[in-house]
């Protein structure tokens, strides 16, 4: 298989995953037996073009000898591979999850529901602009994934705390709260992974690789430009993401 034919697969196999988590409702219908086998038979048959976007530049790469810019290429893909995979697991865990729900009859308090859709679409977002910055290449982008990873993490903690002090007030039952734990558990995971792309994405640009170095100074640096935009992003994914009660995640 070519590079550029490597790059065109995996951009599908993203694709695929961000078109689960836009539809992640669909499951919980009376569809919901063919939306099982879509999943886990891998049932898209989108095409290669549709994956790269159309995307010229990807479309060149085909047939040629490895220079610079493809040998960058494979090695985002040797460090992005198995992260693009175990989003695939996850994906099919969640699918496992609604349909728990689905034959339990469970539904989440009205709380839960709404706290859970603002982890969702904090999710998808993330999971957006790791699917763009991929395809496009686009290191400005990938820059933008680490933050919005950050946030997910303070949601799922929130939640977490919320739920307990639902549980003590006799509100929710524990059973729910399995259910419910790993649903949190796989939206943290795909973001985590979606952070390990796109820090892949800009290490190997750098020709380095060292993400704990990367990520350390990112989070802790001292008035560094890249900490220092980091931060600001992060406190704007705070607040477009606010729980129903005006609450950010890191007040909870």
């Amino acid at each position: 298989m070519k590079v550029g034919e490597a790059v065109d697969c995996l951009l599908l196999f993203l694709i695929f995953c961000l078109q689960f988590f836009k539809n992640r409702y669909t499951m919980l219908s009376t569809k919901r037996k063919t939306k099982t086998n879509y999943i886990v038979e891998g049932g898209y048959h989108g095409s290669k073009a549709d994956a790269a976007g159309g995307d010229p530049a990807l479309q060149q790469r085909r047939g040629r000898e490895l220079n610079h810019t493809d040998s960058q290429s494979v090695n985002t893909l040797l460090h992005t591979i198995s992260d693009f995979e175990r989003i695939s697991d996850h994906s099919v865990n969640l699918l496992e999850s609604a349909e728990e729900m689905h034959q339990k009859d469970i539904h989440f308090s009205k709380d839960a529901q709404e706290e859970l859709q603002v982890l969702e679409d904090a999710v998808q977002d993330t999971l957006s602009r790791t699917t763009d910055a991929f395809r496009k290449g686009d290191l400005h982008l990938a820059s933008k994934v680490e933050p919005l990873e950050a946030v997910v993490n303070e949601l799922v903690r929130a939640i977490k705390a919320r739920h307990v002090a639902r549980l003590q007030a006799g509100s929710c039952s524990i059973e729910y709260g399995f259910v419910l734990d790993d649903l949190l558990t796989n939206y943290e995971r795909v973001c985590d992974h979606c952070s390990n792309v796109a820090v892949a994405q800009i290490e190997v640009a750098q020709d380095s690789f060292d993400t704990h170095a990367y990520l350390n100074d990112l989070r802790h640096g001292n008035d560094t430009k890249e900490s220092e935009e980091f931060h600001r992003r992060l406190g704007r994914y705070r607040e477009r993401y606010l729980f129903p009660d005006g609450q950010t995640a890191e007040e909870n």
